[in-house]
């Protein structure tokens, strides 16, 4: 699964900035593209690394 499926599937960039804290939610936007930091992975990782949310398929 890509960092821009997982993104999608928590609720989109904008959602991922609420849940994180971030105000700039064009820096949560760029994940799409670049991906998610790892180190962001490393502090969320019940976010990120979760088995749970990396089982789900995204339709696009």
């Amino acid at each position: 699964m890509t960092d821009k499926e997982i993104l999608l599937i928590l609720g989109g960039s904008t959602r991922v900035a609420e849940l994180l804290g971030i105000k700039s939610k064009q820096r949560v936007q760029n994940w799409m593209k670049r991906g998610i930091p790892p180190q962001v992975k490393l502090d969320y990782p019940h976010l990120f690394l979760n088995p749970n949310i990396l089982g789900k398929q995204v339709k696009m």
